[in-house]
C-alpha cells in the first residue's frame, strides 16, 4: 500500500488556441485515462510554473506556444471509501496560442487533436468537466 500524501503536487496545463480551436489531449495514461484534456503535467523542483507548461506542451504535442496568463486552478482532491486522502494535485491553467509545430500525440498522450467548441461532445471517451468549463468560458479572439 502506497503512503498517503504529505503535501499537494504542484501540475499545470495550457489551453491552446489556433484561430477557433483549442489543443487537447487525450490522456494515455493515470486517473484520467482515454479522457480528453489540456496539456500537461507535474512541475520539477526548481522549475518555473511557465516554464513546466511549455516544456509538459513540447513533451505531449512537440508545439510550441506562448504563453498568455493563467486562466484558473484548481483543486484535485481525492479520497477513498474509507476518507483516506489519496492524492491531492493543484493544477494551475494557462492560456497560451499557438506558435508553432504540428500537434503529434507524444509521451504519455494518446491522441492530440484541434476541436472546435462546438465539437466538443463528438470526442471519443468524453472530456474532463474543467477543462469543458475552460474552453466554453474563453475562445480565440
Amino acid at each position: 500500500m502506497a503512503s498517503p500524501p504529505t503535501r499537494p503536487v504542484l501540475g499545470t496545463s495550457i489551453a491552446v488556441w489556433r484561430d477557433d480551436k483549442v489543443l487537447l489531449v487525450r490522456r494515455g495514461k493515470g486517473q484520467a485515462q482515454g479522457m480528453w484534456a489540456f496539456p500537461g503535467g507535474h512541475v520539477e523542483l526548481g522549475e518555473k510554473v511557465e516554464d513546466a507548461v511549455r516544456r509538459e506542451l513540447r513533451e505531449e504535442t512537440g508545439l510550441t506556444a506562448h504563453v498568455e496568463g493563467v486562466v484558473d486552478y484548481y483543486d484535485i482532491i481525492r479520497h477513498d471509501d474509507a476518507e483516506d486522502l489519496q492524492f491531492h494535485y493543484v493544477l494551475i491553467v494557462f492560456r497560451g496560442r499557438w506558435v508553432e509545430g504540428e500537434a503529434q500525440a507524444l509521451d504519455d498522450a494518446a491522441d492530440v487533436r484541434w476541436v472546435h467548441r462546438d465539437d466538443l461532445d463528438t470526442l471519443p471517451g468524453g472530456i474532463i468537466s474543467s477543462v469543458r468549463d475552460v474552453i466554453m468560458q474563453s475562445s480565440e479572439t
